[in-house]
């Protein structure tokens, strides 16, 4: 298993032209944040929506799929056209300005621009509060009033503060509504590297009054944070997509071309139900500590591995993803054929080589 290699490059620097380089020599891979639905590790597996429709598509296409992570999604379209990547994933809503730098693909779903705001004090919010903010750092917030009366009606904001992430799509949404209604909304965009998963977690710690935030995501932070509430829509359903330099027409539309395949058969609505709908799975990653984007750890047995990965001159996380594949991480597991353990040894195999009892 390849170690995460996250990129990290300034979010002020211009979009630039994009190089030229289409289908046939595509090598630098995805370019991606690592959040709780796109692509991230748990117990030492890859997985995500969008990672699994990429794996799908590279092993249709015959290609090795290869993650970058993107540490700053601000800069993930500068990345795109200088090279760094092929391919840009991560929750993406298409802007104007967006779309005069880069193209995107056909929309992987479409969601709806949902309010993330607090309904009971951050003592009823769950222990998920106290996590470090990914990816952080970000820029710091006074403390603030948190009133008792639920906004209800996108017209109740007029004269609020709303906080979104640096260079948010939902801001000109925002923006929209404030001249639609009787009062301005105060737009804060928040700066550093946070990201709207952690804005939500600052709403629940009531740093933060009100957030804006793709509807189906806020639906998951409802649910793991406690005394969260999403209501009420502010605006239209937008298109979630990937991007594409405009120098890969050739990509772009056998992208395209896989996408409306296989949106028309079951594997996009599979993945969207796991990742998306199933919250007592999601819960169980972002509360487990084997979650890798947040702990770092892989499973229990991390230090036993790395002892003995290292006398052999092994890399540990290649022992672990073994160990994962084979047992899933459960040292009591055993085959119709008789392996046991963590790595499914078979006991004359376990003998030969003087194995000792345990995992």
């Amino acid at each position: 298993m390849r170690p995460l290699t996250p990129i990290d490059r300034r979010s002020d620097l211009p979009v630039g032209a994009p190089i030229s380089r289409d289908l046939d020599e595509i090598k630098r891979g995805v370019l991606a944040p690592y959040n709780s639905t796109t692509y991230f590790v748990y117990r030492g597996e890859p997985l995500g929506y969008e990672y699994d429709l990429l794996q799908a598509y590279a092993k249709e296409q015959g290609l090795a799929l290869k993650m970058v992570v993107v540490t700053d999604l601000k800069s993930i379209y500068s990345m795109l056209n200088s090279g760094e990547g092929d391919l840009a994933a991560g929750r993406l809503v298409p802007t104007p300005e967006d779309e005069a730098a880069v193209s995107f693909t056909h929309a992987l779903y479409r969601t709806e621009p949902a309010l993330v705001q607090q309904a009971k004090p951050p003592e009823a919010a769950g222990k998920g509060t106290q996590k470090a903010l990914q990816p952080g750092p970000a820029d710091e917030t006074p403390e603030v009033d948190i009133q008792a009366r639920l906004i209800t009606k996108p017209a109740q904001l007029a004269g609020q503060t709303v906080t979104v992430p640096e260079k948010s799509p939902y801001n000109r949404t925002l923006v929209e509504l404030s001249d639609e209604i009787s009062g301005d909304i105060h737009v804060v965009e928040m700066g550093g590297k946070i990201q709207d998963e952690a804005l939500a977690q600052k709403v629940a710690r009531g740093e933060v009054e009100f957030t804006v935030m793709q509807g189906n995501l806020a639906e998951l932070k409802e649910a793991e944070f406690k005394n969260l509430k999403v209501r009420p829509v502010i605006g239209r359903s937008q298109s979630v997509t990937w991007a594409a330099r405009k120098s890969s027409p050739d990509l772009l539309n056998k992208l395209n071309d896989w996408i409306e395949e296989k949106q028309n058969g079951t594997l996009f609505d599979r993945l969207y139900k796991k990742y998306f709908v199933d919250r007592r799975s999601y819960l169980e990653r972002v509360e487990s500590q084997y979650l890798t984007s947040a702990t770092g750890k892989l499973s229990e047995y991390d230090e036993l591995l790395k002892r003995h990965a290292g006398e052999i001159n092994w890399d540990w996380r290649l022992l672990a993803s073994q160990a994962f594949q084979e047992s899933r991480f459960k040292p009591e597991a055993r085959s119709w054929a008789g392996a046991v353990g963590l790595l499914q040894l078979m006991p004359a195999t376990a003998r030969q080589y003087t194995t000792c009892r345990g995992p």
